[in-house]
């Protein structure tokens, strides 16, 4: 009878303890489904970021080989990523043969764990065009500081490239003017000169600090002139040392600025003279 009765008391803790490893597995299995929630949403997070991101992102193993390239690289490039995956030498064999080495070397730089910004380089295009970019990248790291390769980042700056080089070129014209041309504001500081300035200054022994001996007098007046809005333009001729100038200052407005276009005529006014004295001697 004493048996029956330990056996059962037996029975019952063992029915007691499974009951009880149920639960446990249970609320494991339940805290499984959570994480594994967890996990989906933070991808769906990490896609909805990424996926959707504007520019052209990459994520590269810590040997260089693509994992992940977002769908911003089709409307870039013409390429579909699946045509990424399977490029060999990607993405070395997108950049324009020009920058191709000096991308290489950012690369292998990049690879090694360096990090850099707005590196720009040109890329030819499905199509054949070419577009100029403009790279950042840095390494990336798993909570325990394992490291995961690099996220890159390249946007498109060909309009951005192509202003710049416009101003560039319109730049050059005052820059490669052979003539002097300096640029004073209202209060009569200089904000420009050309190179043309300079050299006219050092061909009478003078210098980038004598810059202002190209200020006609009345200058002070007409800068006031400008500010009450009166004439825009001023013809008048300057002399410095045994030269003479003849200069055209334009008011700009818009910058409240004046800008002098002078031009040395003292050969020619040497020649007019010699021809008045010339018809004077022949009595003409």
């Amino acid at each position: 009878m004493q048996d029956e009765v330990e056996a059962k008391e037996q029975l019952l803790k063992e029915i007691a303890g499974l009951r009880q490893r149920v639960a446990e597995l249970e609320t494991s299995q339940t805290q499984l489904k959570r994480a594994e929630e967890k996990l989906r949403e933070s991808e769906d997070r990490f896609r909805a970021t990424a996926d959707y991101a504007y520019d052209w992102e990459n994520w590269f193993d810590v040997k260089g080989k693509l994992v992940w390239v977002n769908p911003a690289v089709f409307r870039i490039t013409g390429y579909a990523i699946d045509e990424w995956v399977a490029m060999i030498d990607y993405p070395l064999a997108l950049v324009d043969r020009k920058d191709r080495d000096r991308f290489a070397g950012c690369f292998t730089k990049a690879v090694r764990g360096s990090s850099g910004h707005d590196v720009e380089f040109r890329i030819r295009c499905k199509d054949g065009s070419t577009k100029w970019v403009a790279a950042s990248w840095q390494p990336i790291y798993d909570g325990k500081g394992i490291s995961l390769g690099r996220r890159s980042s390249i946007r498109v700056i060909t309009e951005g490239k192509r202003a710049l080089d416009s101003i560039a070129h319109l730049a050059s014209f005052p820059d490669l003017n052979p003539n002097p041309i300096i640029e004073v504001d209202s209060s009569g500081e200089i904000t420009f000169f050309n190179e043309a300035a300079v050299k006219a200054l050092q061909g009478m022994d003078m210098s980038e600090k004598d810059l202002k001996a190209f200020f006609p007098e009345s200058l002070s007046a007409c800068l006031q002139d400008q500010i009450r809005g009166h004439k825009p333009t001023l013809t008048c001729e300057v002399v410095i040392k045994d030269r003479l100038f003849s200069e055209t200052i334009y008011f700009a407005l818009p910058y409240d600025t004046a800008r002098i276009y002078a031009v040395d005529i003292t050969e020619y006014r040497r020649m007019e003279e010699e021809s008045r004295e010339l018809l004077s001697a022949v009595g003409v």
